[in-house]
């Protein structure tokens, strides 16, 4: 399945909606049961999601350490064809989208908040780590109940991207950030709006949307049959691809990265450039010992027309009977060179004497082997 190009107005789906996997169902799948090894599965430290959607493709990426149990959830959910067919149900620009609600009904109500066996572990804000509700990064979407110190509870399996800066909001509420959408965000501008909020909705007045959205209880009874018939420009997720491990060949088009990669890749840096050093003075230290390969290379230098005709006119008035006397140039001089001599300023000037023996130029206590 090729990535979508996402910059043809209008984009087309990435694949046909009728090719779209079928949404699993209850019973007959592994996440019938969420307490279940399928769906306890650890995920990896990092993981990558890509979300084909009615607009395109966006890659979520997971920090397994920013939220250990939120990303087992995801990464067994995605992988197990949850999210696949469900909606984009609650888009509010310049503030979330939400989704996470499975396609058929017996799934999702497996994962309603109300089922205490469906809910994932009470996780806080991992701070230390950089986990923020920035722009772009990704939460569970949570009761917002306090447990003990925690206060975003009853996570289950509903995420939402921030769009803005939310972290002044959501932070203190301890909605505990573990992933961050690195590429196709130009996706999430396209999804449609028009319905507002979810209906019923009463917080959030300063966005000025309106509540005409799905009832998530209703979506969560009846499946996407609901979505399908009374909200029909809602776009989808169609299916998700999983990517373990995918290292940074994939890239991040913002260059932002969690604290500890952060601090990994400068260690890296550094110890890369210390080693450039340690190779740079090894061979500054070459060409200091053998002076007798340095002296040869400014002999081929001096030895290029262009270059010597260069330095001529620009010391002429500077003396240049002090700088041809001390070039040691091996060998005596061309006809061409007496020629260019003689033709100088002032053409008074005799040509230097002829160059000292060999031996005498390059003594053999300059014969150091590199």
């Amino acid at each position: 399945r090729g990535r979508a190009l996402l910059d043809a107005p209008p984009p087309p789906p990435p694949v046909s909606t009728s090719e779209w996997p079928t949404p699993p169902s209850c019973p007959g799948s592994d996440l019938c049961d969420p307490g279940g090894s399928a769906m306890t599965t650890t995920a990896p430290d990092v993981c990558d999601y890509d979300f084909y959607t009615t607009q395109g493709v966006m890659t979520i990426r997971a920090w397994r350490k920013l939220s250990p149990h939120g990303a087992d959830r995801l990464y067994n959910l995605a992988r197990l064809g949850y999210y696949d067919r469900s909606a984009l149900y609650r888009v509010i620009p310049g503030y979330v989208v939400q989704f996470g609600i499975a396609a058929d009904a017996t799934v999702a109500t497996t994962y309603d908040a109300s089922n205490a066996a469906a809910r994932v572990p009470d996780e806080g804000l991992n701070e230390a780590w950089g986990g923020t509700n920035g722009r772009y990064w990704v939460s569970y979407a949570g009761s917002g109940e306090t447990s003990e110190s925690v206060k975003c509870t009853q996570r289950t399996a509903e995420l939402f991207i921030n769009l803005a800066d939310n972290a002044a909001r959501f932070d203190p509420m301890e909605y505990a950030a573990f992933a961050k959408v690195i590429d196709g965000v130009e996706v999430m501008d396209r999804f449609y709006a028009g319905y507002g909020d979810v209906n019923g909705c009463v917080a959030h007045a300063e966005f000025a949307f309106a509540c005409n959205g799905p009832v998530e209880a209703t979506m969560y009874n009846t499946g996407i049959s609901y979505v399908d018939a009374s909200f029909p420009k809602l776009d989808r997720v169609g299916w998700v691809d999983v990517i373990p491990d995918p290292g940074d060949l994939r890239g991040n088009m913002h260059g932002e990265w969690i604290q500890n990669e952060a601090g990994e890749g400068a260690l890296s840096w550094l110890m890369v450039c210390l080693f450039l050093v340690v190779i740079a003075a090894g061979y500054a230290r070459r060409l200091t010992v053998n002076k007798k390969m340095g002296n040869r290379f400014l002999d081929f230098i001096w030895n290029t027309p262009s270059i010597r005709a260069l330095v001529t006119r620009l010391s002429e008035r500077k003396g240049v009977e002090i700088l041809e006397s001390s070039r040691n140039r091996p060998g005596e001089w061309t006809e061409a060179e007496e020629v260019e001599w003689t033709l100088r300023e002032p053409p008074a000037s005799p040509p230097p004497p002829p160059r000292p023996p060999e031996s005498e130029v390059y003594p053999a206590s300059y014969d150091v082997a590199p």
